[in-house]
């Protein structure tokens, strides 16, 4: 099951395991997360697909990189992006691949996390506060 790389292709999403709860960042508006792949060909303005504190997927690049690469991660509502390494673990046949982080600094991890709790508060369908979110954020993931 095992692609060129070292990752999983399978046509089951989600494929790969995080031990973070994932957020799905493209069901509410799909242009407010976006990465570029640096050095990947078509890895520029991936739109993101889901996100989470151990990685994400994003739209499927021209060539899908076999190594950790540099990336460099965009919210539409944050002029300041997070940078770090990522490996992709999955590809999946819908068009998207899934990235583990292997290199993201304390405070590009703390960041993140904001940004994900913004997220939650901003969309939820339920009345949560602060710490709920940060309890979905920060939790282990339920798949």
């Amino acid at each position: 099951m095992t692609g060129a790389g070292s990752y999983l292709t399978t046509d089951a999403a989600p494929s790969e395991r995080r031990r973070h709860q994932r957020i799905y960042v493209a069901l509410v508006s799909p242009r407010r997360f976006r990465v570029d792949l640096l050095g990947v060909p078509g890895g520029n303005d991936c739109p993101v697909y889901d996100l989470s504190l151990g990685g994400f997927s994003c739209g499927r690049p021209q060539e899908i990189p076999t190594a950790p690469f540099p990336f460099v991660l965009h919210n539409d509502g944050d002029a300041q992006p997070i940078r770090g390494e990522a490996e992709v673990r999955a590809v999946v046949s819908d068009g998207r691949i899934g990235c583990a982080f292997v290199a993201l600094d304390p405070a590009a991890t703390e960041r993140l996390t904001r940004w994900l709790i913004d997220y939650i508060l901003t969309n939820a369908r339920v009345r949560i506060d602060e710490e709920e979110a940060r309890a979905i954020v920060e939790g282990n993931s339920f798949l």
